[in-house]
């Protein structure tokens, strides 16, 4: 019974390679390219603090505020006074805005904090 030799075995024996030291070789040189690329990505501490917080795009969707409210970030369910809320127009209970004080406004969408207690209000408190 003769034992037949993988094609690879064959082909590093004829090239006096031992096949251990081409698979450390090769999984080093993979090693090496993948930390290159991931150190370009994130090229300093800052970079990975702020690349941690998602960036959220505010739709000017034609929702309006109160007026005469301190501008901030406002839960679609915020009271402000007397039963209002302050999002006048469009307003989502689970989404969260940004209140100018003259009334300007835009949606950031959903937010798990909103519609419920404990939501953000600027001013005034949650309903």
């Amino acid at each position: 019974m003769s034992i037949q030799k993988h094609p690879l075995t064959e082909y590093l024996s004829d090239t006096h390679q031992d096949p251990t030291m081409h698979f450390t070789t090769t999984a080093l040189t993979l090693l090496l390219f993948s930390t290159a690329a991931s150190s370009h990505v994130l090229s300093s501490p800052e970079d990975t603090a702020v690349n941690s917080l998602a960036k959220r795009a505010c739709d000017y969707n034609g929702c309006a505020c109160v007026s005469g409210i301190p501008a901030g970030v406002y839960c679609g369910n915020c009271v402000v006074g007397a039963g209002t809320y302050a999002v006048r127009t469009k307003r989502v209970r689970t989404h969260v805005f940004q209140c100018g004080a003259r009334g300007a406004c835009c949606d950031y969408g959903y937010a798990t904090d909103c519609g419920g207690d404990g939501a953000r209000c600027r001013s005034g408190g949650p309903d």
